[in-house]
């Protein structure tokens, strides 16, 4: 497979819901050929058009997102990209009340202290602060633990990106 490049985009489109993802990108082809694929996870399979326009390519992908979608630029994405993959994360001060500022010291899991800005969850179970090293010792993200509370931060973020791109990287793979 090869990488389509960020320049060829025409646009793209994550969208996630409910642990389904409906991805949509379209494409220029070297030949200059307009392309669009797509894929759909509970479907587990994609489709592949070609257009004569890029705008009827752009309405294509956009079909995909609510109507009041804000397209955005992002640097490993078209300067027509749309995602929702961080919007669905509540925010940790909304769901419990509390505020801490960047250098207030917390608890962590492993009884350890540290600053606010270097945890990244709270175990609501444990009631304590999680960084980035423990949540991977611990696999909460893979044990798909509810009582895990996502605090935001830039790991998130990065998460994010990492995610819609391997989501791209799975609709252009798809013929």
């Amino acid at each position: 497979m090869v990488q389509v490049d960020v320049a060829n985009r025409i646009s793209t489109a994550v969208v996630f819901k409910k642990d389904v993802t409906n991805t949509r990108i379209a494409y220029l082809e070297k030949d200059g050929r307009i392309v669009g694929k797509g894929y759909y996870t509970s479907m587990g399979a994609g489709e592949k058009k070609s257009f004569k326009t890029i705008e009827e390519a752009r309405a294509w992908v956009h079909e995909i997102a609510p109507q009041d979608a804000e397209f955005v630029d992002n640097k490993n994405c078209s300067k027509d990209h749309y995602d929702n993959i961080g919007k669905n994360r509540r925010d940790f001060e909304e769901m419990w009340g509390i505020h801490n500022e960047p250098k207030d010291m917390v608890r962590l899991l492993n009884g350890s202290e540290t600053y606010f800005d270097r945890c990244v969850g709270y175990c609501a179970f444990h009631k304590t602060y999680l960084t980035k090293q423990q949540l991977q010792t611990k696999a909460c993200l893979n044990k798909e633990c509810t009582k895990l509370i996502k605090i935001e931060s830039k790991f998130w973020k990065e998460r994010d990106q990492k995610q819609v791109e391997k989501r791209i990287r799975k609709a252009l793979e798809v013929y």
